[in-house]
């Protein structure tokens, strides 16, 4: 043993000794001192408490797993759950798909009216002549309902010899003007190409227009020398489309009796080959030769050298600006309203609440155009008129001028 171990020994041992040996009461109270220490220590916590502890929220929701069923209902009741979920999620997904089809298929696909429309109304916007008339910025819309908002493009799909042919009928407005359009396009070899594009303004007097130095635009009337060759022009045209043989015909089958009066109302000016009423007054003037009929005119806006080449033509020229014009005579009379106003037609109707022996020649009031336009509701009479009447449609296309004849028909109304 060291001297260093042999020294503590001697000068620690009674003490050592002293702290090993305890007296009852010293031990009762140390025993009372490690009871109270341990009640308060803190109790260590489980090792699963401890890492769910240190787990975030959204691990506790998104990571928490469900306990499996261990019954058989409750497995049959399990399934029946996933099976309503996964149907659920693909009837979504089939929905998503249809919707993105019908979206496409309405605004991409060739044939949808909303691709024509563009097309057509980009079409409008370029042309120098409708920027003339309607002005600078074009905008084009659909109908409008009595609320005066904008519905669909209104179209109509139809076939005819074997081609499918779509049309759209849409409005126009700009600065100056507003009209309506009509396009139609036909399938061809699968391409669908155009047919036309009809553009009409609103307001007259239509087409010829000159822009003064204030910036605004007049009509530039035609002389004498100029509707002369304006009409010989038409004159040509007509017959060598035969469009007057095919009328005469046709009015041969609808009336027994000799046309002795045809009123042509709402004609518009005819000083220029291009303007549509130059075309409709060479027709009714060819007509009112074959039978032999007194031709009556009447539209307010014909310049002064308009009335006055009518007159040598020995037509007669309506001074009256008014709706009462009587039809219930009895003697054969022939309508003409090509492309005229709903109002006035509807003011005639009223005003002969008997009509014997008449053809009317105007709009088409069973196309689309009608059946959404928010005056058929108004005016009732309209739609008497033409349901109780023999329709025949004109020729689609007469190729001198496009819209001289567009969406017009032949309206004799059956003897009750």
């Amino acid at each position: 043993m060291s001297p260093l171990i042999k020294l503590f020994l001697r000068n620690n041992g009674a003490n050592v000794l002293r702290s090993y040996f305890l007296t009852p009461s010293q031990f009762r109270n140390f025993s009372r001192t490690i009871s109270a220490l341990e009640l308060t220590k803190k109790p260590q916590k489980p090792a699963k408490q401890e890492n769910a502890l240190q787990r975030s929220i959204l691990e506790e929701v998104f990571v928490k797993e469900k306990q499996k069923p261990t019954t058989f209902s409750g497995k049959v009741a399990e399934k029946a759950s996933n099976t309503f979920m996964y149907t659920a999620v693909a009837v979504g997904v089939g929905l998503i798909g249809a919707f993105v089809y019908v979206l496409a298929g309405e605004f991409f696909a060739q044939d949808s009216p909303q691709t024509i429309f563009n097309k057509a109304l980009a079409l409008v916007r370029e042309d120098g002549r409708c920027q003339d008339i309607f002005g600078a910025s074009i905008a084009g819309f659909g109908e409008e309902t009595s609320r005066g908002r904008r519905r669909h493009v209104a179209h109509h799909k139809y076939e005819k010899d074997g081609m499918q042919r779509i049309r759209v009928l849409f409005h126009v407005k700009g600065d100056r003007d507003e009209g309506i359009a009509q396009a139609e396009m036909e399938q061809r070899d699968g391409d669908w190409q155009w047919r036309f594009l009809y553009v009409e303004n609103k307001h007259r007097p239509k087409t010829t227009h000159k822009k003064t130095e204030n910036g605004t635009h007049i009509r530039v009337a035609g002389t004498i020398e100029e509707i002369d060759k304006s009409m010989s022009s038409a004159t040509s045209s007509i017959q060598k489309s035969g469009l007057s043989t095919w009328l005469r015909e046709k009015i041969d089958n609808l009336m027994t009796k000799k046309i002795q009066k045809i009123y042509l109302i709402g004609n518009g000016h005819f000083d220029g080959s291009r303007e549509p009423g130059a075309h409709q007054l060479a027709l009714f003037l060819e007509i009112s030769s074959i039978f032999d009929a007194q031709l009556i005119f009447q539209d307010p806006v014909c310049s002064p050298a308009e009335l006055k080449w009518l007159q040598t033509k020995n037509v007669e020229i309506r001074q009256k600006i008014d709706t009462e014009i009587d039809l219930s005579t009895g003697i054969p009379t022939i309508l003409v309203m090509i492309h005229g106003e709903h109002e006035l037609f509807d003011g005639i109707l009223k005003f002969n609440q008997k009509i014997d022996n008449l053809i009317v020649i105007g709009n088409n009031y069973g196309g689309v155009d009608w059946e959404l336009s928010k005056l058929r509701e108004e005016m009732p009479r309209i739609n008497e008129f033409f349901e109780k009447s023999i329709i025949t449609f004109f020729p689609e296309i007469y190729e001198p001028h496009g819209s001289a004849f567009s969406s017009t028909v032949i309206m004799s109304p059956l003897v009750e």
